[in-house]
């Protein structure tokens, strides 16, 4: 379908286009390694196929097709591709736990196991996510259509599933979690410098280098690298 409005999408100062945030899609053969190290919360939506994810330790899921999954951030994972597949992608917009909150309660998910866990689509959600692919194919990126659409997946979850399942559900994100993180990540769309960053937290610039490192395992400066090479 042809977009009349694109140019004006792709001028929106936060197009997805250029942030690693938001919806996207996956495909990948039998036999292909996927590496996932987001620091970002991401929901993954598979539509087709079957794999199997991997974390430091060993396998942690087996995954097959409409069902779907969460991966909390700053984790290592490797996806094993068992069969050809195709899934969306969500890096959560914002705050991850705002995110969960609209579905289920805080209290409700901190008393679950963070294992990761395999949630079945329902005919509703896979309808959702088809539309998004179709939304992707055809450039419609604006980050106002991809926030309308994340909050639009949360109430679904929480119109469609019982509340028990959606806490083992949401419950992954909560793996790695401290203010800390949660607000260098609300700064990370603006590509600030360290100084910038230490700045806008009120921290000397040895204590957030400090900080940082305990919080991502790795240097503000190769994170701020490798942000920038994604975008």
């Amino acid at each position: 379908m042809k977009l009349i409005y694109l140019n004006r999408h792709a001028s929106c100062p936060h197009y997805i286009g250029s942030s690693p945030v938001g919806f996207g899609e996956l495909e990948a053969d039998n036999g292909e390694e996927l590496q996932c190290a987001s620091s970002f919360g991401m929901v993954v939506m598979l539509l087709e196929g079957e794999a199997m994810v991997v974390g430091k330790d060993g396998p942690l899921l087996r995954v097959s097709s409409h069902q779907m999954f969460t991966l909390p951030p700053h984790h290592k994972f490797t996806i094993h591709v068992l069969q050809k597949s195709r899934a969306i992608r969500l890096n959560i917009i914002g705050n991850k736990l705002d995110f969960c909150h609209r579905v289920v309660s805080e209290e409700q998910i901190r008393q679950t196991d963070s294992s990761l866990y395999a949630l079945p689509m329902l005919p509703v959600v896979h309808t959702f996510a088809d539309q998004m692919g179709t939304y992707i194919h055809d450039k419609l990126l604006c980050c106002e259509i991809h926030q309308l659409k994340q909050r639009e997946l949360s109430a679904l979850l929480q119109a469609y599933y019982r509340p028990m399942v959606l806490q083992r559900f949401l419950a992954p994100l909560y793996a790695n979690d401290s203010s800390f993180i949660e607000k260098v990540m609300e700064l990370s769309t603006n590509f600030l410098t360290v100084d910038q960053m230490a700045e806008q937290l009120n921290m000397s610039r040895s204590t957030f280098v400090r900080n940082f490192s305990n919080n991502f395992n790795e240097s503000p400066l190769q994170w701020l690298t490798r942000i920038r090479t994604k975008a």
